[in-house]
């Protein structure tokens, strides 16, 4: 059990990291305390900061990872690849993942 001196500047730690990383969740403070070997629950974190009022770090608009992840990835066969002359080679470019990453393959 930690002592109370102790548990206080853990706490006084854990809110200034969040104050000066607004955009860092619990998870990342408690990661943070981690490295120079301080042993705190991220639960720990999470009650420190939410007894302190501040709240979570804000959400990102956009899918989640989990969202990302299950999306199928539409992958246009190759008629709908296009054909690019990068100086003397032909090369073949298949757009993957809705366009966001490019395959590429010598065209024959």
């Amino acid at each position: 059990m930690l002592s109370c001196w102790c548990f206080q500047s853990i706490a006084r730690l854990v809110l200034r990291l969040a104050k000066e990383n607004p955009l860092q969740g619990y998870r990342r403070i408690h990661g943070e305390l981690t490295k120079p070997g301080l042993a705190v629950a991220p639960s720990t974190v999470r009650e420190i900061l939410h007894a302190a009022g501040i709240d979570p770090a804000p959400r990102r608009s956009g899918p989640t990872w989990r969202q990302f992840l299950h999306v199928p990835a539409d992958e246009p066969d190759a008629r709908h690849a296009t054909v690019t002359d990068v100086g003397t080679r032909q090369l073949r470019r298949k757009p993957v993942l809705n366009g966001l990453i490019n395959e590429y393959a010598h065209a024959a």
